[in-house]
């Protein structure tokens, strides 16, 4: 599991699609991480980590663009509405195929209706939407180590900021039960991240 750079965001405050704005990530130090800046004009692009525009279909898209992605696999994801659990979560799930452009993300509806079968996923990542802890991160065996839990941070942080119905609580490393888990969290201990909550349970 790769560590990876801890980032701050500049919000355009202009919509985007319906319910999305566009938003930049960024890894320097010229805002404290995360944050999100806004009311200033678009931060020039040197250390620009990700972010989100239409594509050619105008379906929402996320460009990744730092070093973390390098030699990642090609991904496009399907964004699962708001479940009616409770907990509400939200789920992403990432395809490695070339039914769509490196980036793409299908509204669920939009996919169910192209015919898209979540089985055929390579992973996804899951988050409770009142506190955007992170619930799970999966990824099939086969698919493993190419960076797609990366990838799959990186969309579900930026989705989360630039919904316009943000709730201002960050993507967080959610309450560790699993040794899977554990991994994950030294990595982002390792990173500097400020996004640990406390523990619950066990890690056995």
């Amino acid at each position: 599991m790769s560590e990876f750079k801890t980032v701050w965001f500049w919000d355009s405050e202009t919509e985007l699609i319906d319910g999305f704005n566009h938003v930049m990530s960024f890894y320097d130090d010229r805002h404290s991480k995360p944050s999100v800046v806004a009311g200033i004009k678009q931060p020039e692009h040197t250390h620009c980590h990700s972010f989100n525009y239409l594509d050619s279909e105008s379906n929402l898209a996320v460009a990744l663009v730092s070093s973390d992605f390098v030699n990642a696999a090609p991904l496009w994801y399907v964004m699962a509405p708001r479940d009616t659990g409770y907990p509400p979560m939200r789920t992403v799930l990432a395809f490695c195929n070339d039914q769509f452009p490196n980036g793409t993300i299908l509204a669920y509806e939009k996919a169910v209706s192209l015919g898209v079968d979540p089985k055929d996923s390579c992973g996804f990542i899951k988050w409770f939407c009142w506190d955007n802890a992170v619930q799970q991160i999966y990824v099939s065996e086969e698919h493993r180590r190419k960076r797609i839990s990366t990838k799959l941070f990186a969309i579900a942080d930026i989705l989360i900021v630039s919904d316009k119905d943000w709730n201002g609580k960050f993507l967080n490393g959610g309450h560790v039960t699993t040794n899977d888990g554990e991994k994950l969290r030294s990595k982002w201990v390792a990173s500097g991240s400020t996004r640990i909550v406390d523990r619950i349970g066990s890690v056995e």
